[in-house]
Protein backbone atom coordinates (compact mmCIF):
# COMPACT_ATOMS: atom_id res chain seq x y z
CA UNK A 1 0.00 0.00 0.00
CA UNK A 2 1.09 3.57 -0.74
CA UNK A 3 0.70 4.37 2.95
CA UNK A 4 3.62 2.06 3.76
CA UNK A 5 6.04 3.79 1.38
CA UNK A 6 6.61 6.90 3.47
CA UNK A 7 6.51 10.57 2.56
CA UNK A 8 7.49 11.94 -0.83
CA UNK A 9 11.23 12.60 -1.14
CA UNK A 10 12.00 10.80 2.12
CA UNK A 11 14.94 8.43 2.36
CA UNK A 12 14.91 4.84 1.09
CA UNK A 13 12.77 2.27 2.91
CA UNK A 14 14.06 -1.28 3.20
CA UNK A 15 11.61 -4.16 2.61
CA UNK A 16 12.00 -7.92 2.92
CA UNK A 17 9.76 -10.52 1.30
CA UNK A 18 9.80 -14.30 1.49
CA UNK A 19 9.64 -16.42 -1.68
CA UNK A 20 8.83 -19.80 -0.16
CA UNK A 21 8.39 -21.48 -3.56
CA UNK A 22 12.03 -20.84 -4.43
CA UNK A 23 13.33 -20.77 -0.85
CA UNK A 24 14.53 -17.19 -1.24
CA UNK A 25 14.46 -13.99 0.74
CA UNK A 26 14.07 -10.83 -1.32
CA UNK A 27 15.49 -7.55 -0.07
CA UNK A 28 14.63 -4.34 -1.87
CA UNK A 29 14.45 -0.60 -1.31
CA UNK A 30 11.73 1.85 -2.27
CA UNK A 31 11.70 5.63 -2.38
CA UNK A 32 9.02 7.99 -3.73
CA UNK A 33 10.35 11.06 -5.57
CA UNK A 34 8.06 13.97 -6.36
CA UNK A 35 10.35 15.67 -8.88
CA UNK A 36 13.13 14.74 -11.31
CA UNK A 37 16.77 14.96 -10.32
CA UNK A 38 17.52 16.97 -13.47
CA UNK A 39 14.66 19.02 -14.91
CA UNK A 40 14.21 20.36 -18.43
CA UNK A 41 15.56 23.76 -17.39
CA UNK A 42 18.57 22.05 -15.76
CA UNK A 43 19.18 20.12 -18.97
CA UNK A 44 18.97 23.26 -21.10
CA UNK A 45 21.17 25.36 -18.81
CA UNK A 46 24.41 24.55 -20.64
CA UNK A 47 22.84 25.51 -23.99
CA UNK A 48 21.56 28.81 -22.57
CA UNK A 49 24.73 29.75 -20.69
CA UNK A 50 25.86 33.17 -21.96
CA UNK A 51 29.40 32.45 -20.76
CA UNK A 52 29.70 29.60 -23.24
CA UNK A 53 29.94 29.60 -27.03
CA UNK A 54 28.07 26.60 -28.47
CA UNK A 55 28.80 25.10 -31.87
CA UNK A 56 27.89 21.95 -33.79
CA UNK A 57 30.50 20.66 -36.23
CA UNK A 58 29.82 17.95 -38.81
CA UNK A 59 32.62 15.43 -39.16
CA UNK A 60 32.26 13.86 -42.61
CA UNK A 61 33.54 10.46 -43.68
CA UNK A 62 35.99 11.32 -46.45
CA UNK A 63 35.95 7.75 -47.76
CA UNK A 64 32.21 7.33 -48.34
CA UNK A 65 30.91 10.90 -48.34
CA UNK A 66 27.56 9.57 -47.15
CA UNK A 67 25.49 11.74 -44.82
CA UNK A 68 24.62 8.67 -42.76
CA UNK A 69 28.34 8.16 -42.07
CA UNK A 70 28.82 11.65 -40.65
CA UNK A 71 29.47 12.26 -36.98
CA UNK A 72 28.64 15.44 -35.09
CA UNK A 73 30.88 17.22 -32.60
CA UNK A 74 29.26 19.49 -30.02
CA UNK A 75 31.58 22.20 -28.71
CA UNK A 76 30.92 24.12 -25.49
CA UNK A 77 33.73 26.69 -25.20
CA UNK A 78 34.29 29.29 -22.49
CA UNK A 79 34.12 32.76 -24.01
CA UNK A 80 36.64 34.05 -21.46
CA UNK A 81 39.16 31.42 -22.54
CA UNK A 82 40.21 28.03 -21.26
CA UNK A 83 43.43 26.07 -20.88
CA UNK A 84 41.84 22.62 -20.63
CA UNK A 85 39.63 20.47 -22.84
CA UNK A 86 37.75 17.19 -22.52
CA UNK A 87 36.56 14.95 -25.36
CA UNK A 88 33.37 13.20 -24.25
CA UNK A 89 32.43 10.00 -26.12
CA UNK A 90 28.86 8.81 -25.63
CA UNK A 91 27.57 5.34 -24.82
CA UNK A 92 25.03 3.26 -26.75
CA UNK A 93 21.61 4.94 -27.07
CA UNK A 94 23.17 7.83 -25.18
CA UNK A 95 23.05 11.58 -25.64
CA UNK A 96 24.65 14.46 -23.81
CA UNK A 97 22.24 15.09 -20.93
CA UNK A 98 24.90 15.86 -18.36
CA UNK A 99 24.70 19.60 -17.72
CA UNK A 100 24.77 18.77 -14.02
CA UNK A 101 28.12 17.01 -14.49
CA UNK A 102 29.56 19.94 -16.42
CA UNK A 103 28.68 22.46 -13.71
CA UNK A 104 29.76 20.30 -10.78
CA UNK A 105 32.93 18.88 -12.36
CA UNK A 106 34.20 20.90 -15.32
CA UNK A 107 32.98 24.48 -15.19
CA UNK A 108 34.93 25.60 -12.11
CA UNK A 109 38.27 24.75 -13.70
CA UNK A 110 37.05 26.07 -17.08
CA UNK A 111 37.21 22.95 -19.19
CA UNK A 112 36.05 23.39 -22.77
CA UNK A 113 33.75 20.46 -23.51
CA UNK A 114 33.62 18.58 -26.81
CA UNK A 115 30.97 15.85 -27.18
CA UNK A 116 31.44 13.30 -29.97
CA UNK A 117 28.14 12.06 -31.36
CA UNK A 118 29.67 9.28 -33.47
CA UNK A 119 27.87 8.12 -36.60
CA UNK A 120 24.38 6.68 -36.15
CA UNK A 121 24.07 8.11 -32.63
CA UNK A 122 22.43 10.87 -30.60
CA UNK A 123 22.27 14.20 -32.47
CA UNK A 124 22.93 12.40 -35.75
CA UNK A 125 19.50 10.86 -35.20
CA UNK A 126 17.96 14.27 -34.53
CA UNK A 127 19.58 15.68 -37.67
CA UNK A 128 17.81 13.03 -39.72
CA UNK A 129 21.07 11.34 -40.75
CA UNK A 130 19.82 7.99 -39.37
CA UNK A 131 16.84 6.81 -41.39
CA UNK A 132 16.01 3.70 -39.38
CA UNK A 133 15.29 4.48 -35.70
CA UNK A 134 16.41 0.95 -34.76
CA UNK A 135 19.87 1.78 -36.12
CA UNK A 136 20.64 4.22 -33.34
CA UNK A 137 24.25 3.42 -32.24
CA UNK A 138 24.44 0.82 -35.04
CA UNK A 139 27.87 -0.08 -36.43
CA UNK A 140 27.06 -0.63 -40.10
CA UNK A 141 30.61 -1.66 -41.01
CA UNK A 142 30.94 -4.13 -38.13
CA UNK A 143 34.28 -2.64 -37.13
CA UNK A 144 35.16 0.19 -34.78
CA UNK A 145 37.88 1.25 -37.19
CA UNK A 146 35.29 3.52 -38.84
CA UNK A 147 35.28 5.67 -35.71
CA UNK A 148 39.05 6.30 -35.78
CA UNK A 149 38.70 9.11 -38.32
CA UNK A 150 35.91 10.71 -36.29
CA UNK A 151 38.03 10.81 -33.13
CA UNK A 152 41.03 12.07 -35.12
CA UNK A 153 38.93 14.86 -36.62
CA UNK A 154 37.46 15.74 -33.23
CA UNK A 155 40.96 15.86 -31.74
CA UNK A 156 42.19 18.02 -34.63
CA UNK A 157 39.30 20.42 -34.01
CA UNK A 158 40.30 20.64 -30.35
CA UNK A 159 43.97 21.18 -31.15
CA UNK A 160 43.31 23.86 -33.78
CA UNK A 161 40.98 25.76 -31.46
CA UNK A 162 43.90 26.62 -29.19
CA UNK A 163 46.91 25.08 -27.51
CA UNK A 164 45.31 23.52 -24.45
CA UNK A 165 47.58 22.69 -21.54
CA UNK A 166 45.57 19.54 -20.72
CA UNK A 167 43.26 17.35 -22.78
CA UNK A 168 41.31 14.54 -21.11
CA UNK A 169 39.44 11.75 -22.88
CA UNK A 170 36.13 10.52 -21.41
CA UNK A 171 34.05 7.54 -22.52
CA UNK A 172 30.94 5.83 -21.17
CA UNK A 173 29.86 2.23 -21.83
CA UNK A 174 30.01 1.55 -25.62
CA UNK A 175 32.03 4.73 -26.05
CA UNK A 176 34.88 2.96 -24.26
CA UNK A 177 35.56 0.17 -26.84
CA UNK A 178 35.25 2.81 -29.56
CA UNK A 179 37.91 4.85 -27.72
CA UNK A 180 40.06 1.83 -26.81
CA UNK A 181 40.18 0.78 -30.46
CA UNK A 182 41.39 4.25 -31.40
CA UNK A 183 44.10 4.13 -28.72
CA UNK A 184 45.20 0.64 -29.82
CA UNK A 185 45.35 1.50 -33.51
CA UNK A 186 46.39 5.16 -33.39
CA UNK A 187 48.04 5.77 -30.02
CA UNK A 188 47.34 8.12 -27.13
CA UNK A 189 49.08 11.25 -28.45
CA UNK A 190 46.91 14.29 -27.91
CA UNK A 191 45.55 13.10 -24.56
CA UNK A 192 46.97 13.52 -21.07
CA UNK A 193 44.62 11.18 -19.19
CA UNK A 194 41.33 9.34 -19.38
CA UNK A 195 38.06 8.81 -17.50
CA UNK A 196 36.05 5.62 -18.16
CA UNK A 197 32.52 5.45 -16.77
CA UNK A 198 31.26 1.82 -16.76
CA UNK A 199 33.27 0.81 -19.85
CA UNK A 200 31.77 -1.94 -22.01
CA UNK A 201 34.53 -4.54 -21.79
CA UNK A 202 32.57 -7.77 -21.61
CA UNK A 203 29.18 -9.22 -22.65
CA UNK A 204 28.79 -10.46 -19.06
CA UNK A 205 28.76 -14.19 -19.87
CA UNK A 206 25.74 -16.48 -19.94
CA UNK A 207 23.19 -16.33 -22.74
CA UNK A 208 24.03 -12.70 -23.58
CA UNK A 209 27.62 -13.57 -24.41
CA UNK A 210 26.64 -16.79 -26.21
CA UNK A 211 24.12 -14.94 -28.39
CA UNK A 212 26.64 -12.17 -29.13
CA UNK A 213 29.27 -14.77 -30.12
CA UNK A 214 26.86 -16.55 -32.46
CA UNK A 215 25.59 -13.39 -34.15
CA UNK A 216 29.09 -11.89 -34.37
CA UNK A 217 30.51 -15.05 -35.94
CA UNK A 218 27.69 -15.31 -38.50
CA UNK A 219 28.23 -11.66 -39.42
CA UNK A 220 32.00 -12.15 -39.64
CA UNK A 221 31.58 -14.85 -42.30
CA UNK A 222 28.85 -12.85 -44.07
CA UNK A 223 26.20 -15.40 -43.19
CA UNK A 224 24.28 -12.60 -41.54
CA UNK A 225 24.03 -8.96 -42.57
CA UNK A 226 25.65 -6.42 -40.28
CA UNK A 227 22.28 -4.63 -40.42
CA UNK A 228 20.46 -7.61 -38.92
CA UNK A 229 18.45 -6.68 -35.86
CA UNK A 230 15.64 -8.57 -34.12
CA UNK A 231 12.84 -6.03 -34.16
CA UNK A 232 11.01 -5.82 -30.82
CA UNK A 233 7.58 -7.38 -30.50
CA UNK A 234 4.75 -4.83 -30.66
CA UNK A 235 2.23 -5.52 -27.86
CA UNK A 236 -1.31 -5.59 -29.30
CA UNK A 237 -2.54 -2.90 -26.90
CA UNK A 238 -0.05 -0.33 -28.25
CA UNK A 239 0.08 -1.37 -31.89
CA UNK A 240 -0.21 1.66 -34.16
CA UNK A 241 0.12 4.17 -31.32
CA UNK A 242 3.82 4.97 -31.45
CA UNK A 243 5.59 5.62 -34.76
CA UNK A 244 8.85 7.20 -35.85
CA UNK A 245 8.20 10.57 -37.44
CA UNK A 246 10.74 10.01 -40.20
CA UNK A 247 9.31 6.86 -41.79
CA UNK A 248 6.28 5.88 -39.68
CA UNK A 249 8.08 2.80 -38.36
CA UNK A 250 6.44 1.35 -35.27
CA UNK A 251 8.30 1.68 -31.99
CA UNK A 252 7.96 0.16 -28.52
CA UNK A 253 8.43 2.30 -25.44
CA UNK A 254 11.38 1.18 -23.29
CA UNK A 255 10.51 0.95 -19.60
CA UNK A 256 14.21 1.39 -18.77
CA UNK A 257 14.50 4.57 -20.84
CA UNK A 258 11.16 5.91 -19.58
CA UNK A 259 12.30 5.47 -16.00
CA UNK A 260 15.51 7.35 -16.77
CA UNK A 261 13.50 10.14 -18.45
CA UNK A 262 11.40 10.51 -15.29
CA UNK A 263 14.61 11.10 -13.29
CA UNK A 264 16.81 12.97 -15.76
CA UNK A 265 15.24 15.01 -18.53
CA UNK A 266 16.63 14.44 -22.01
CA UNK A 267 15.73 15.34 -25.59
CA UNK A 268 13.82 12.31 -26.90
CA UNK A 269 14.79 13.26 -30.45
CA UNK A 270 18.41 12.71 -29.48
CA UNK A 271 18.29 9.88 -26.95
CA UNK A 272 15.73 7.13 -27.76
CA UNK A 273 12.95 6.49 -25.31
CA UNK A 274 11.98 3.40 -27.30
CA UNK A 275 13.47 -0.12 -27.48
CA UNK A 276 16.55 -0.28 -29.74
CA UNK A 277 17.59 -3.85 -30.63
CA UNK A 278 21.24 -4.88 -30.79
CA UNK A 279 22.33 -5.14 -34.41
CA UNK A 280 24.79 -7.71 -35.72
CA UNK A 281 27.18 -4.90 -36.67
CA UNK A 282 27.08 -3.49 -33.17
CA UNK A 283 27.86 -6.86 -31.59
CA UNK A 284 30.58 -7.67 -34.12
CA UNK A 285 32.29 -4.31 -33.68
CA UNK A 286 32.30 -4.52 -29.88
CA UNK A 287 33.48 -8.14 -29.82
CA UNK A 288 36.44 -7.46 -32.13
CA UNK A 289 37.70 -4.72 -29.80
CA UNK A 290 37.21 -6.92 -26.75
CA UNK A 291 39.33 -9.59 -28.48
CA UNK A 292 42.05 -7.01 -29.10
CA UNK A 293 41.98 -6.00 -25.43
CA UNK A 294 42.25 -9.63 -24.27
CA UNK A 295 45.22 -10.13 -26.59
CA UNK A 296 46.96 -7.10 -25.11
CA UNK A 297 46.26 -8.40 -21.61
CA UNK A 298 47.71 -11.82 -22.46
CA UNK A 299 50.91 -10.17 -23.77
CA UNK A 300 50.99 -7.75 -20.82
CA UNK A 301 51.18 -4.95 -23.36
CA UNK A 302 49.35 -1.89 -21.93
CA UNK A 303 47.31 0.29 -24.25
CA UNK A 304 48.40 3.49 -22.48
CA UNK A 305 50.86 4.49 -19.78
CA UNK A 306 48.95 7.68 -19.04
CA UNK A 307 46.81 8.03 -15.90
CA UNK A 308 43.19 6.98 -16.09
CA UNK A 309 40.32 6.24 -13.75
CA UNK A 310 37.58 3.63 -14.13
CA UNK A 311 34.27 4.20 -12.35
CA UNK A 312 31.94 1.22 -11.91
CA UNK A 313 28.97 0.16 -9.78
CA UNK A 314 27.98 -3.17 -8.26
CA UNK A 315 24.37 -2.16 -8.96
CA UNK A 316 24.97 -1.72 -12.70
CA UNK A 317 21.78 -2.99 -14.38
CA UNK A 318 23.29 -3.17 -17.88
CA UNK A 319 26.84 -4.55 -17.60
CA UNK A 320 28.82 -6.78 -15.25
CA UNK A 321 31.22 -4.71 -13.18
CA UNK A 322 33.35 -7.79 -12.48
CA UNK A 323 34.11 -8.19 -16.19
CA UNK A 324 35.20 -4.55 -16.33
CA UNK A 325 37.64 -4.99 -13.45
CA UNK A 326 39.28 -8.03 -15.09
CA UNK A 327 39.92 -6.51 -18.51
CA UNK A 328 40.78 -2.99 -17.35
CA UNK A 329 44.22 -4.35 -16.46
CA UNK A 330 44.96 -4.42 -20.18
CA UNK A 331 44.42 -0.67 -20.54
CA UNK A 332 47.36 0.32 -18.37
CA UNK A 333 49.10 0.27 -15.02
CA UNK A 334 48.59 3.95 -14.14
CA UNK A 335 44.99 3.26 -13.26
CA UNK A 336 42.65 4.13 -10.43
CA UNK A 337 39.62 1.88 -9.94
CA UNK A 338 36.54 3.16 -8.11
CA UNK A 339 33.65 0.78 -7.42
CA UNK A 340 30.44 2.21 -6.00
CA UNK A 341 27.62 0.27 -4.41
CA UNK A 342 24.33 1.83 -5.45
CA UNK A 343 24.95 3.79 -8.64
CA UNK A 344 23.32 3.19 -12.02
CA UNK A 345 25.00 2.01 -15.23
CA UNK A 346 25.89 5.61 -15.98
CA UNK A 347 27.25 6.52 -12.57
CA UNK A 348 26.41 10.16 -13.30
CA UNK A 349 22.71 9.29 -13.84
CA UNK A 350 21.97 7.37 -10.66
CA UNK A 351 18.59 6.97 -8.98
CA UNK A 352 19.62 8.99 -5.93
CA UNK A 353 21.12 12.45 -6.41
CA UNK A 354 23.51 11.75 -3.55
CA UNK A 355 24.96 8.79 -5.44
CA UNK A 356 25.30 10.88 -8.60
CA UNK A 357 27.06 13.65 -6.67
CA UNK A 358 29.35 11.11 -5.00
CA UNK A 359 30.45 9.75 -8.38
CA UNK A 360 31.13 13.23 -9.74
CA UNK A 361 33.01 14.31 -6.63
CA UNK A 362 35.21 11.20 -6.65
CA UNK A 363 36.24 11.96 -10.23
CA UNK A 364 37.00 15.53 -9.18
CA UNK A 365 39.31 14.20 -6.44
CA UNK A 366 41.09 12.04 -9.02
CA UNK A 367 41.43 14.97 -11.42
CA UNK A 368 42.95 17.13 -8.70
CA UNK A 369 45.39 14.37 -7.73
CA UNK A 370 46.69 14.08 -11.30
CA UNK A 371 46.78 17.83 -11.95
CA UNK A 372 43.87 17.98 -14.38
CA UNK A 373 41.93 20.44 -12.29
Amino acid sequence: PRSELGQDDADWLQFTAEDSANNMELNFRVRIASKPIVSKSDFESIYNDTNLAYEEIELKDDATGLQSDSALLQAFRHKSGSKKAILWILGRNDGFMHSHVFYRLLNESKFDLYVLNYRYSARCLRKGWVEDPHFNSHCHAGTHDVYKNEISKALKTIQTTKKYEKTVGYAHSTGAPIFFNYLIETGDDGFDGFIFNSPFLDFAGGMNEFAADVVSTLAKYKMLSMDFNPAPTIPPEVKGKCKYKGNQQELVLSAWAAKLFSEYYFDTGTRPVYVVPLTAGYMRGAEVVQEKIRARLAKKDPITLKPFVMLTSRSDDVLDSEGMRVLIDAIGTARTEIELGDNAHDNFLSHDKRDTDLAIDLIKVWMKRYNFY
